[in-house]
């Protein structure tokens, strides 16, 4: 029930929101020469503000979330910049739901933070040197702002938290939206 009690917060969150696009995040743009050209599978995408940006930049993307009024807008930016996302309403804690979608060439999830579970299937849904990008706010963010501590990353909690991943870069840094983590893996594949 709490996936549902969730979705229906951020759909209400999406449907009262400005019909304005927001700016992608920083560290995916200052970070973007990692990525693969190719596909690229956003996970908790909500209204594409870095599908949309991923698209314009030449990838083939595929956006996924829980929320029906956040992809109502993805669909709505997409057309609006005349780009083509493909889209899925896949409840986030359903691993098998996500499983049966393709593999990427990258996985970005930018402020949203992975469960074990889902991050530990992530290198499954890359391609051989696929990258995931991972980017949310940390502990100081609840300590600082008393953002909820269980959607907060802990301090290196996955530099080394898989064996299938190469951590190729790892940035603690504080911006507009808080205290951040963000990390860059390459699939051992």
């Amino acid at each position: 029930m709490k996936e549902t009690a969730d979705a229906q917060y951020w759909s209400e969150k999406f449907k009262n929101r400005e019909a304005v696009l927001m700016a992608p995040e920083g560290f995916l743009c200052k970070h973007i020469n990692y990525l693969k050209m190719g596909s690229l599978l956003d996970i908790a995408c909500g209204d594409g503000r870095n599908s949309v940006y991923l698209a314009k930049e030449g990838f083939k993307v595929t956006g996924v979330d829980f929320s029906e009024e956040a992809l109502k807008r993805l669909a709505k930016f997409s057309a609006q910049n005349n780009v083509e996302i493909e889209s899925h309403l896949i409840n986030l804690n359903s691993l098998q739901e996500l499983q049966r979608l393709e593999k990427f060439d990258n996985i970005i999830m930018m402020h949203y933070k992975p469960t074990k579970d889902l991050f530990n299937i992530l290198p499954m849904l890359l391609t051989d040197g696929g990258i995931l990008m991972l980017c949310t706010f940390n502990h100081r963010q609840h300590e600082e702002k008393s953002f909820p501590r269980h959607y907060c990353l802990e301090e290196n909690e996955f530099r080394d938290a898989s064996v299938e991943l190469q951590l190729i870069k790892h940035e603690v840094f504080k911006d507009k939206w808080g205290h951040l983590d963000g990390y860059v893996f390459k699939n051992k594949r």
